[in-house]
């Protein structure tokens, strides 16, 4: 019992110290980024001359908004820590995708390939945690994702001549992001991975294997303008 007493103070005062600071600010900003995904696949051996492999990588921009609750120093304060904690709330959308491959052989012993090439219009929402050393910054946090154009290009046919899917992809997933960041005065650069926690894609009657999602992540946020709170312990009031 005592035990668990102290787990638990110990635990409270961590996250007690953590947003602790006497005062805080809100920082509003615009952030874009290069995106570079690859789709995996789960069972890929369809039969014994047939299976389904991870294609190529595919590449994207994205384009966003996000808020940042940060500490500000306090003047009155007797140290500073080395390490500071903040919140930042992103919002960004993607025309994003991802590649995987059918491998047959035919009749004679040759094999045929033929590309799923996928696109989605998708929708992020990230919370994400920041532990701040100087300028270095690490980021990890859920994210909601919404896909709100699913669609396919089978085959390899000309142009851009897409199908639009659901049953392959889902319209809504969970996942994780976690990377580095490096702030330069407004400027914060972060390296980041991104996957899926719960279901990405759901098997289909063309492809009966499910995909998951790998994302590799470079985003510029830049911080337009500052709006400072009062003294937390007074309450969070502009």
């Amino acid at each position: 019992m005592k035990r668990n007493i102290k787990i638990s103070l110990l635990l409270l005062a961590f996250f007690t110290s953590t947003f602790s600071l006497s005062s805080q600010s809100l920082e509003f900003g615009l952030n874009a980024g290069l995106v570079t995904s690859r789709y995996t696949v789960s069972d890929n051996f369809l039969g014994n001359s047939t299976w389904i492999r991870q294609g190529s990588l595919d590449f994207a921009t994205r384009i966003g908004g996000q808020v940042a609750l940060k500490g500000t120093p306090d003047r009155y304060k007797a140290y500073e820590t080395s390490m500071n904690h903040g919140l930042m709330a992103e919002l960004s959308a993607c025309r994003c995708g991802g590649k995987t491959e059918m491998v047959s052989r035919n009749a004679e012993g040759d094999f045929e390939v033929a590309e799923f090439d996928y696109v989605t219009w998708q929708t992020d929402f990230n919370l994400l945690y920041q532990a701040k050393f100087n300028r270095t910054q690490f980021l990890i946090g859920p994210s909601a994702n919404f896909h709100t154009y699913r669609a396919v290009n089978y085959g390899n046919r000309a142009g851009d001549d897409y199908v639009y899917t659901q049953g392959q992809i889902n319209q809504f997933y969970v996942g994780l992001e976690i990377g580095l960041g490096y702030q330069i005065n407004n400027l914060l650069i972060s390296s980041r991975y991104h996957t899926n926690i719960t279901a990405f894609g759901e098997e289909s009657n063309a492809v009966p294997v499910e995909y998951g999602n790998h994302q590799a992540r470079l985003v510029f946020s830049y911080f337009l303008f500052e709006k400072r709170l009062r003294s937390f312990y007074r309450g969070l009031y502009f």
